[in-house]
């Protein structure tokens, strides 16, 4: 997940994306929450981002890092933002998952 700013005719809006394949295997975005104006401390959106996508896949808090007071305010924010809209949803994982790419190996479901 990643944040992006998007251009609007009344100023700027935050928006946090994630990326994804189709299943044509071409790469997409698809927007997972729309946050106004957010002013969000871009120093840490990589980290808030990070956190936030661990939030959602379950991944609790393996992934949060050293964030700080207001970034870890924004991560809960986002999360109950995300919860509470209920569009969201995990991707699921593409077929042939669980085959050898590239020296990976993907856990099959």
């Amino acid at each position: 997940m990643f944040f992006r700013l998007k251009a609007t005719a009344t100023g700027q809006v935050v928006k946090l994306l994630e990326s994804y394949r189709d299943g044509a295997g071409k790469s997409r975005h698809r927007t997972v929450a729309s946050l106004g104006n957010a002013s969000i401390n871009w120093e840490e959106r990589r980290a808030i981002a990070k956190a936030v996508a661990g939030r959602l896949y379950g991944q609790g808090e393996l992934v949060v890092r050293d964030l700080s007071e207001e970034a870890g305010q924004w991560v809960d924010r986002i999360v109950r933002q995300v919860s509470r809209e209920g569009r969201w949803r995990a991707l699921e994982p593409l077929h042939g998952a669980g085959e050898r790419i590239e020296g990976v190996c993907w856990p099959m479901k």
